[in-house]
Parts: structure tokens; C-alpha cells; sequence
């Protein structure tokens, strides 16, 4: 398990994409993600590699007894920051639980929703253009760097390098998650179940009560 690091084609400079201004890095509860944020506050993410199902199948099975008593943000953050379970921590799960730390910890909650309006390579103004994925916005500068835009995710592929930048969720959307992994029907908990570690339910069940965490 590696940190993020930036996309070569991003060079020196990366600009945000809802406002323009130059992005800085800072630091957050995911100690594997680059976190980038503006002036405007406008905070975005570049996420290490998320692990495959067959590793993130095995999370319900690993047996952790250090975390039977410790309190949920303390398995939050383990879950985070513990390179031997990162690697089979599925990639939304983490983005969840740097969410709750962040909001339970340090009381930081983002603003509405996000925009994709620049590209992150040399921040011209992002258009649409028609593609033929009808679940992904097609996205494009003048200077022709195209782009996906899925919920909070921007992707795209320049100069052989991957660009995927991740935007926060908003706090309803992340509400919604946490009870879609917590209260997944027959057909879904086939493939959520396996990947969700009863600590790690613990801490969303926790978090959507409102619980002291």
C-alpha cells in the first residue's frame, strides 16, 4: 500500500476545478490520500490505489481483536492509517471514515456540491461535449484535455498518465452511503458484506445515530 502521489501531466501547478485558483496540499485524516485545497476552500483528492475485490473480500474476515474495545474513531483512524488493513479496505469505505474523523475530530464539514468548471492541468474552462457513456458527463478544455464526470469524480487520461481527481462528498450523499452499507438488501449484501469488517459497522452505525463517537 502506497500513498497517492500527483499524475506527472499535472506538473507543478494544479488548479482547482470548481474555482481556478492554484491548489496547495494539506493534511487530512487519510494518511494515503494527497489532499488539495484552494483558497476558496474548495478541497480536492487524488486517492492512493484501492485494492481489488479479492482483498477487499477478505476484510470481514480478518480478526482484529485490539479493536473490540477501542472506541470507533480510534478504528476509524486504524482503519486509515494500519498499512496491513488498508489494503483491504474498499476505496468508498475509506473516503467514508476520513469523512466521519474529519467531521467527529476536527469538526470539519465542506460546503454544497461540487462543480467541475476547470481543468486541473492548465485551468481553462471545462465544456461539455458528447460522448457515448450515457452514466459519465464528457468534459473538455480548448486545449483539448478531456475528462469524465461521475458523482464527485473526475477522469481522465492525458499523455498516457491517469487523471482521476476526487471532490468531497456532500454530507447528505455520505449519510446515504453509510446506510446503503449498513442496511444492504439480499442482493447487494452479497457484495458489500465481505468487504465491510464489524468494526467498520460499528463506526457507521455510530456516526448515523449520532452517537458520541
Amino acid at each position: 500500500m502506497e500513498r497517492a502521489i500527483l499524475p506527472r501531466p499535472l506538473g507543478q501547478h494544479v488548479w482547482c476545478t470548481e474555482c481556478g485558483e492554484p491548489l496547495r496540499e494539506v493534511k487530512c485524516a487519510d494518511p494515503f490520500a494527497v489532499c488539495l485545497v484552494c483558497n476558496s476552500n474548495h478541497r480536492q483528492f487524488f486517492l492512493p490505489k484501492s485494492p481489488d475485490m479479492q482483498a477487499s473480500g477478505k476484510a470481514e474476515s480478518l480478526s482484529l481483536p485490539s479493536l473490540e474495545n477501542a472506541s470507533v474513531l480510534d478504528v476509524a483512524t486504524f482503519w486509515l492509517g494500519d498499512v496491513h488493513v488498508r489494503i483491504h479496505l474498499n476505496e468508498q469505505l475509506a473516503e467514508l471514515l476520513r469523512y466521519i474523523v474529519e467531521d467527529v475530530r476536527d469538526g470539519y464539514k465542506p460546503g454544497g456540491s461540487h462543480e467541475f468548471n476547470f481543468c486541473p492541468i492548465c485551468r481553462e474552462r471545462l465544456e461539455e461535449y458528447e460522448q457515448p457513456d450515457i452514466w459519465i458527463r464528457g468534459l473538455k478544455c480548448q486545449n483539448d484535455h478531456e475528462f469524465g464526470e461521475r458523482g464527485v469524480r473526475l477522469r481522465g487520461r492525458v499523455d498516457g498518465a491517469d487523471i482521476d481527481v476526487c471532490a468531497e462528498f456532500e454530507e447528505c450523499t455520505v449519510r446515504q452511503l453509510i446506510e446503503a452499507w449498513v442496511k444492504s438488501d439480499d442482493q447487494s449484501a452479497r457484495w458489500l458484506r465481505p468487504q465491510l469488517h464489524e468494526s467498520v459497522m460499528r463506526v457507521f452505525k455510530a456516526y448515523a445515530a449520532d452517537a458520541a463517537l
